[in-house]
């Protein structure tokens, strides 16, 4: 149960960004971050200082992309709100932990009333 409230937790949190805005924004300048893994490469990001313009202002943000390629300089598509941002492709984290967290919710609900009527 306290892993069903953590995952539908966060889960939500990060749901959250499908109600943002969606624009295109500028991989202004990136740096590699190293995976981990036995003596190979691993799964290899980037920390980028990405701009945007939204409602006449310009903002900015730092945003985790996946991949070894340097994306300095190009075009990228983000939900933004305000001075916050992420990824696109990370748009379906927040559901999938929000239906992971209440499977395992209505299993341990499930598990406990049969525990108590034995």
């Amino acid at each position: 149960m306290v892993i069903a409230v953590v995952l539908l937790g966060f889960g939500g949190w990060q749901a959250r960004s499908l109600l943002w805005d969606t624009v295109r924004g500028t991989a202004e300048s990136c740096s590699p971050r190293g995976g981990t893994g036995n003596g190979s490469q691993g799964q290899q990001t980037q920390e980028c200082l990405v701009t945007w313009t939204a409602d006449g202002k310009r903002h900015a943000s730092t945003v985790s992309f996946d991949g070894a390629t340097d994306l300095s300089h190009t075009d990228q598509q983000l939900f933004v709100d305000g001075e916050n941002a992420y990824v696109t492709n990370q748009r379906h984290l927040g559901p999938v932990m929000l239906g992971a967290g209440l499977l395992l919710a209505v299993i341990g609900i499930v598990l406990r009333r049969r525990g108590a009527q034995k």
